[in-house]
This record gives structure tokens, sequence and C-alpha cells, in this order.
């Protein structure tokens, strides 16, 4: 996107003198004034389509396509506008009233022309329904005015603007305002200078349409500045898209790739740091990697060493169990002998004392024998 955003000063030294002329010439001559302003719009408008339409296959955007062919219409519109004013004399017995309807159906198309146009610095073009729809909305009106009385009135000699002029011309500063709003909002998909020239040249519209609402004589004061504020709003369409167009042609026509290229290259940047950041992670992690390897190591050595231990204690456990085994059963076998023992001791108390019993059942029996033969 380009930057020079700077006006020249040998516009302001160019275009004082020719503004002044221009006064000069519309006090002297009013019509010739009139004729001037006008086809020298009417070459811009047609202009910026002979710029727009060989570049079409080169541009991003459809943005200046759609500008070339609606203003095609607008330009169409002015010329009939133009041809038929009071004075001029190309079409017999046309009253004031016709022209200053061409006036309005011209400025309508180019209002809504402005406010639809930020639409296509990101969309492309229907080409031939926008094309055919310009086609049919310009001969419509030239039809409608030309060749019917449907169109509504707008100048009545003698009375001057008709209240649907007057409401038309506001409508249309309400819309090119809109249309302010949505290049503003727009900004940064068009040239920098592109977007400054022809916003002054959406304020200048909606100053020369407010002029247009004061007028009385088709002549007067007020119609004089509404065309020269439209003349100098033309002027920066030209400065904005043509010369521009033609002088800084990728500033304009490829405005898209230039901001493409400088989103990828900040892209890159972003990207490059990224990796950057990511080697030093990875180098980071490889150290923390290779101390947590040693330290699993360490953990696994421990490891071994409490299993060595668990075990050389479970096999100590284990010995000592059947230790104890061994030393119950001997225990339970000494009991059993134990019990045998003193069943046996047992026996052999019965004995004993059935023994004793028949020896003192002897002795007893002996001493009463002896006791018979002592009497």
């Amino acid at each position: 996107m380009s930057n020079d955003t700077r006006f020249p000063v040998w516009h302001f030294l160019v275009g004082i003198p020719l503004v002044v002329t221009a006064i000069v010439v519309a006090d002297r001559n009013f019509l010739l004034f009139h004729g001037l302003a006008e086809f020298a719009s009417i070459a811009v408008a047609w202009a910026i389509l002979m710029m727009a339409w060989p570049s079409r296959r080169f541009s991003t955007n459809d943005y200046l396509l759609f500008l070339g062919i609606a203003y095609f219409g607008v330009g169409v519109l002015d010329l009939v506008h133009t041809l038929s004013y009071k004075g001029m004399g190309v079409f017999p017995g046309i009253s004031a009233n016709e022209p200053t309807q061409l006036w309005i159906a011209a400025r309508y198309l180019e209002a809504c022309t402005l406010f639809t146009a930020p639409t296509f610095l990101k969309r492309r073009l229907p080409l031939g329904a926008v094309t055919v729809l310009i086609g049919v909305v310009t001969g419509g009106a030239i039809f409608l005015v030309m060749g019917t009385d449907l169109f509504p009135d707008c100048f009545i000699e003698g009375v001057g603007l008709t209240p649907f002029k007057r409401w038309s011309e506001y409508v249309i500063v309400l819309i090119v305002g809109g249309a302010l709003w949505r290049l503003v909002r727009h900004r940064e998909s068009s040239d920098r200078r592109l977007f400054r020239l022809v916003a002054a040249s959406l304020v200048l519209t909606i100053l020369a349409e407010l002029a247009f609402t004061a007028y009385v004589s088709v002549d007067g004061t007020a119609n004089m500045v509404g065309h020269l504020l439209k003349l100098l709003s033309f002027y920066l369409i030209y400065l904005g898209v043509i010369h521009t167009g033609l002088t800084r042609p990728y500033g304009v026509l490829f405005s898209d790739l230039a901001r493409a290229t400088e989103e990828l290259r900040v892209s890159n940047e972003d990207l490059t740091r990224q990796i950057a950041k990511r080697v030093e992670t990875e180098d980071g992690l490889r150290s923390i990697n290779g101390e947590m390897r040693g330290q699993l190591e360490d953990l696994n050595a421990q490891k071994r060493d409490l299993v060595l231990r668990v075990a050389e204690s479970v096999l100590r456990k284990a010995d000592n169990t059947q230790q104890t085994v061994r030393a119950n059963r001997a225990v339970v076998e000494l009991q059993e002998e134990n019990e045998i023992l003193r069943t046996q001791l047992s026996e052999y108390l019965l004995m004993f004392e059935q023994a004793q019993s028949g020896i003192d059942t002897m002795l007893a029996g002996y001493g009463n024998v002896e006791g018979g033969e002592g009497r």
C-alpha cells in the first residue's frame, strides 16, 4: 500500500485560477460554463471505464471496474442532461424540467454507485449482470424522462424546484454520506491516496447536492456553486482513480496483493520467531530430558537395590517361617510324646496302685492267718 498521500502544490496553483476563470465565465455566459463543467465531468466519468476495463484481468479487486461501468451510465445521463439544458437547442420543445429530472436520475445512480462500490473491494463483480443493470437503469431513466410523463417533476418554470427535487437531493446526500461511511470502513482494503481523494470527492458531492436544493433559476448562483463543487469532486475522482491508477497502478490495481504481501511478510516474521522459540524450547527440553534420563537411571538403580533388599527380606522371612514351622512341628511331636508318656505313666501308676492294693490285701490276709493260729 502506498504511503504517498501528499497533494502536489501545483494542483492548487493551477486549480485556483481555473476556478476563478470558471466563475467569470459563469457570470458572463452561464450556458458555456455549464457545458464546459458538464463535459469535463463526463470525460472523467468515461475515462474511469477506459482505465478500469483493460486492467480488469490484472486487478485483485473489482472496485474500479464497478465504478467504471456505473460511471459510464452516469456520464450518459449527464450528457443527455447537458444537451437538453435550457438554451442548448439540441432538443426543441424541452423545458427546464427534463434536464433537472435527468440530473436527479444521474445523481441517484452516482450515489448508489458510490455506496455499493466498496463491496467489490473484497468480492468479485458479476460483470454481465451489473453491465445489464446499469444499461437498463440508464436507458430506462432517459426513456421515462424524455418519452413519458411518469418521472416526477423536478422544476417548474416561474416556481422553481419541486418538493420531489428537494427531497431527492437530501436523500442523495444521505446515500453519499453512507458511501463515505462505508469507504472509511473499507479504507484498509484500498490505496491510501485513493481513499483520501475519493473521500474528499464524496464530501464535495454532498456539498454540491446541498447547493442544488437552494436555486430558483437554472442559471442562478446556487446552481453555479453546485456545478463548481461537482466539477471539483469529479476532479478529485480523476486524481484518485485515473491519475493514481495510471501513474502508480501497483498501488491501486494491486493494493490487495501488496497488502497480502505485507501480511505474508509479517506472518513469516512471526513464524520465524515461533520457530526460534520452538528450537530454544526443544534445546531446553533436550537438556531437561537428559537430566530426567540421569534421574531415571538413578531411580532404576535404587529400584533394583530396593528389589534386592525386599527379596532378601522375603527370603529371610521365608527361612524364619520354615524354621518356625519346624519348631512348631517339633513342639507338637514333643506334646504328642508327652501325652504318650503321661498315658503310660498313668497306666504304670494304675498298675502300681493295683499291685499295692494286692499286696495290702495279701498282707491283711496273712495277718489274720497268724492270729488264728495263736489262739
